[in-house]
């Protein structure tokens, strides 16, 4: 299971509901379950912030709640609990999904020769240079090759290191 208290973990739970659901989880992680009302007190923050941030996590199924209904007022009350097993996977899937598009991106880089704008106003494959007579469309300097090896190895490199996150 992969801890909540890791840099990738903060990093993903701030995309999702922002700096304060990192707190919000902390406190989740320390109660087995507890109330909405409970964690805007201890946080210090408002009941409306503290839902929206809840539902954002809830839409991933970080976070289940049950309701309950207070007799005293009649409103119903909203417990939530921390589904731990989730983070995992759903940091799995985030990773899979990089490493994706980073091989889509080596596979576009090693199929194709780029030219590049001699004052470096943009790169393109040979495809578009063609099209443009080798000269840039914006500034109508020569567009030379460019040799793209080194970003073919830090793509790979990239690859690599990310497997190897939580792996």
């Amino acid at each position: 299971m992969r801890t909540f208290d890791n840099p990738y973990s903060k990093e993903y739970l701030a995309e999702l509901g922002g700096a304060k659901s990192i707190d919000i989880v902390g406190l989740l992680k320390r109660h087995k379950e507890i109330d909405e009302f409970k964690l805007a007190d201890k946080l210090k923050m408002d009941v409306k912030s503290i839902r929206k941030i809840l539902y954002k996590l809830y839409e991933k199924k970080l976070v289940s709640f049950r309701k309950t209904r207070d007799e005293e007022r009649g409103w119903y009350i909203y417990i939530w609990r921390l589904e731990k097993h989730k983070l995992g996977e759903l940091l799995e899937k985030r990773k899979d999904e990089a490493i994706d598009t980073l091989r889509a991106q080596l596979s576009y880089e090693k199929t194709n020769q780029f030219f590049k704008c001699q004052n470096g106003c943009m790169r393109v494959p040979f495809e578009r240079a063609f099209e443009f007579a080798f000269l840039c469309p914006d500034c109508k300097g020569k567009l030379d090759f460019f040799d793209n090896t080194i970003i073919v190895r830090q793509l790979r490199r990239y690859i690599t290191q990310s497997a190897k996150i939580g792996g």
